[in-house]
């Protein structure tokens, strides 16, 4: 059985910052898909457990809406701590030296362990949510009278989730408003949020154990768009949904910083053009060939990135 190496680690938070203008992606991506790395951790600061050179193999989905991220990872032969709640579970992932966060979560009463045993191994698989005690057991009363700027009450309804939060410069000016009337909030953060979003066109979501909001349609306006093609790493063709919803569909080899509400500028034989990410599905296996992310994306409106 392996055991994990134990380190000091930044925390999940301020170790993920919101990915620069510069970062488009790892260059030539396809040069890399025999230097993947990967760490996976248990903990933070001091105490954290950091396993590498181990068999797993992961499935996460992303979205753009507010619900929690979910996470299945597997390992193989690994000792692990007898009582994971509340320990940060983070797994990075890239290429090199290069790795930065593929998902972050805190084991919680809806995580699910267990063990089998597949002919020699002995595999642990770990099932968790991204963000899951912030959006399902966060609650506030509090009142607001007519006339406050509803950004300031956005904000201390993104306080009270008790998570970092980045609101993109698209959003502050949709909420540059003053409510109209009293608003008043009892019981669940989440709900309210959902309401003030859906009123002001908004998106909002918890991703990597953080709050982000932006305006919908749109994606964050302070990142470049990733450049996603043949060169970095597009595998086969884009796909364009037949339902008339104006979904687009593609498979690249795994990028991390591919996220919900980043934009992608799609180059290929059939579809060209910026888009912004709504769902990404990350899966891959250390010691097989998949390591891959297929996104599900809509065109961007008014593509504009801010200085």
């Amino acid at each position: 059985m392996t055991d994990p190496v134990q380190f000091a680690i930044p925390s999940a938070v301020t170790s993920v910052p919101m990915p620069d203008a510069g970062a488009e992606n790892y260059g030539n991506i396809q040069n890399y898909l025999f230097g993947r790395s990967y760490q996976f951790v248990i903990g933070s600061g001091a105490d954290a457990l950091a396993y590498t050179d181990v068999k797993m193999t992961f499935e996460i989905e992303k979205t753009s809406e507010s619900t929690s991220n979910k996470a299945k990872i597997e390992l193989y032969n690994c000792n692990f701590p007898k009582n994971l709640k509340g320990l940060q579970i983070e797994l990075r992932v890239g290429y090199g030296s290069d790795m930065i966060a593929l998902f972050i979560g805190v084991a919680g009463a809806a995580t699910h362990i267990s063990r089998r045993r597949s002919g020699a191994d002995i595999i642990t698989s770990i099932e968790l949510g991204d963000g899951e005690k912030s959006l399902y057991h966060s609650y506030t009363n509090k009142k607001w009278p007519k006339k406050t700027p509803i950004l300031l009450v956005f904000n201390e309804l993104l306080t009270a989730l008790g998570v970092p939060v980045f609101v993109d410069p698209s959003a502050k000016i949709l909420l540059s408003e003053s409510l109209d009337s009293c608003f008043v909030v009892s019981g669940s953060v989440k709900a309210a949020l959902d309401i003030l979003a859906r009123k002001m066109g908004l998106k909002w979501t918890i991703c990597d154990g953080r709050a982000s909001v932006w305006k919908d349609g749109s994606g964050f306006s302070t990142i470049t768009a990733i450049k996603v093609d043949k060169f970095t790493g597009m595998i086969g063709m884009p796909s364009i949904g037949s339902a008339g919803d104006g979904v687009t569909t593609f498979t690249s080899l795994l990028n991390p910083k591919i996220k919900p509400g980043m934009y992608v500028k799609i180059e290929s034989i059939d579809v060209n053009g910026v888009f912004t990410v709504q769902k990404a599905t990350y899966s891959g296996d250390t010691h097989a060939s998949k390591w891959q992310v297929t996104c599900e994306c809509k065109p961007a409106k008014n593509y504009v990135v801010s200085e």
